[in-house]
């Protein structure tokens, strides 16, 4: 499942619901947890985007459903080693300002989510992780020149690219891959 067909999903099954969480913000809130060691933990994450709400029936199962299969996504991408990781925004037909406004509710909940699994202080981490936190923080209050659509499409591009890349950055130096510790070794012959 492509995350561009979760995000509309997500927004649909939010609103029945009358959540407040918005799909990217819900997906930059788990990104975040799951930058630090044993920060994201699906139930805990699950409350936070439902917080507010009292689900019921049909629509709450739908929402857990999806929530509980982009949580397992997520911590796929996050771990894989191809960094096929990819941020939850609307599809690229949505107008620029919408997309724009999900990446500025990404990086919201990134450094939301970040908080709350218990980042440590700013002056504790490295340099580069500082930074891209100021970054995001800096991208989270993105706006458009309205007058021109062709360098806002470019340079949300690479916004986007930045903000993927800067969120890996960030779990590489707080919660890193464990090291491929390649095949087994071969125990049927005796030396």
């Amino acid at each position: 499942m492509r995350l561009e067909a979760a995000y509309d999903d997500l927004q649909e099954a939010l609103a029945a619901i009358n959540a407040s969480s918005h799909p990217a913000e819900a997906h930059g809130v788990l990104c975040g947890m799951s930058a630090l060691p044993e920060g994201a933990d699906k139930a805990r994450w699950i409350a936070q985007v439902l917080s507010g709400t009292q689900p019921s029936g049909d629509a709450a199962k739908r929402v857990l459903a999806l929530l509980a299969g982009l949580y397992d996504q997520v911590q796929s991408q996050l771990d894989d080693k191809d960094l096929a990781f990819d941020l939850l925004l609307p599809p690229d037909e949505e107008a620029l300002e919408v997309r724009a406004d999900a990446l500025s509710q990404w990086c919201q909940g990134f450094l939301y989510g970040l908080g709350v699994a218990g980042l440590p202080e700013l002056s504790e981490l490295p340099t580069d992780v500082r930074e891209v936190l100021t970054d995001l923080g800096e991208i989270a209050r993105v706006e458009l020149d309205p007058e021109s659509t062709e360098d806002n499409e470019s340079a949300y591009a690479e916004l986007v690219e930045y903000v993927r890349v800067a969120a890996l950055l960030v779990r590489d130096n707080l919660h890193p891959l464990k090291p491929d510790a390649g095949p087994a070794p071969d125990k049927s012959t005796l030396h």
